[in-house]
């Protein structure tokens, strides 16, 4: 482990405060010094180092002269000054969504002629087949420390409840999902507007998170957010996603229809409702304890640790 390492995360959002826990986890668990530059804050209300706009352009401009690597979340950003620090064999592109996602090509032409690193979002079916594998590790991190404070007392409802987080362009879905959850006899709670900690407290109540339907097919932090807090997840999830994943094919159910050739819900949440009812302590145990070993700040930290070490010595 290099000593001293100073690393710079940069992102255009909060997104799942990404940035943050990974520059955190830098700081705690490495001894690197390591600060994450959020452009932008969303109504999540994620935590973040540096905001900008709150933070002196000085300040960040001192820090990168001397930083050893930058990751920059989705795409290149910053400007000025700043990028005159930041090259292809000293930075990264972290990917985790949509802006990488529509520039797959361009990338990927970066890749081949600038020596672009990019980490992807290794579930992502549309975005990682579709790249150069400069990596390929779990990227992700699950801020476990902060759900069991904020979970913390807070018991499963008495009747079996569906949880779905949503926005209101997933109407029509909510919609057709109701009728079906009120078929099976269970209760639905929706999920919307709300800061990441209130959204959190809600989802730990609930028996089943739900997953409204993706073109992308690709769980994020509500997936393996639901099963830590011991839920069952029912998605889109596609078999790309299970065969990085392959133990998670036994806690959560999907409604892919590459992986259910009907691609019910109603079946995928009958499934999920008598893993529910039948579940034990010994299950419940197991099923965190597959979160932990993929998502864990620590985890995750130690294999970019490895792999900015090769970035930066180790390739040819």
């Amino acid at each position: 482990m290099d000593l001293g390492m100073r690393v710079l995360y940069i992102s255009s959002m909060d997104s799942g405060a990404q940035g943050y826990l990974l520059a955190k986890a830098m700081r705690d668990h490495l001894g690197w010094d390591a600060k994450a530059l959020t452009m932008a804050e969303s109504y999540l209300r994620y935590k973040t180092d540096w905001v900008a706009g709150h933070v002196s352009d000085d300040d960040v401009i001192e820090f990168a002269k001397s930083t050893d690597f930058f990751i920059m979340q989705d795409q290149y950003l910053g400007g000025g000054e700043l990028r005159k620090y930041v090259n292809a064999r000293n930075s990264c592109i972290h990917g985790l969504g949509s802006p990488l996602r529509a520039a797959t090509g361009s990338n990927l032409v970066n890749q081949l002629r600038g020596h672009t690193l990019i980490v992807p979002p290794a579930t992502d079916q549309t975005i990682t087949p579709n790249l150069m594998a400069t990596a390929f590790f779990e990227s992700l991190i699950i801020d476990v420390d902060e759900i069991d404070t904020l979970t913390r007392g807070i018991p499963k409802n008495s009747e079996l409840t569906v949880c779905c987080a949503v926005t209101a362009k997933k109407q029509q879905f909510i919609e057709e999902a109701k009728k079906q959850i009120e078929d099976l006899g269970i209760q639905l709670e929706l999920v919307s507007g709300q800061s990441w900690a209130d959204t959190i407290r809600a989802k730990a109540r609930a028996h089943i998170i739900l997953d409204p339907p993706s073109p992308y097919k690709a769980p994020g932090m509500n997936t393996a957010e639901g099963c830590y807090m011991d839920s069952t997840p029912v998605g889109p999830y596609s078999s790309w996603y299970y065969s990085i994943h392959p133990e998670l094919y036994d806690y959560t159910r999907s409604y892919n229809e590459d992986v259910r050739s009907n691609g019910s819900i109603k079946d995928a949440l009958s499934e999920a409702i008598g893993i529910e009812k039948n579940k034990t302590h010994e299950f419940t145990t197991s099923r965190k304890e597959c979160i932990l070993r993929y998502y864990k700040a620590e985890v995750v930290c130690k294999r970019w640790m490895h792999w900015i070490n090769w970035a930066l010595k180790g390739r040819i």
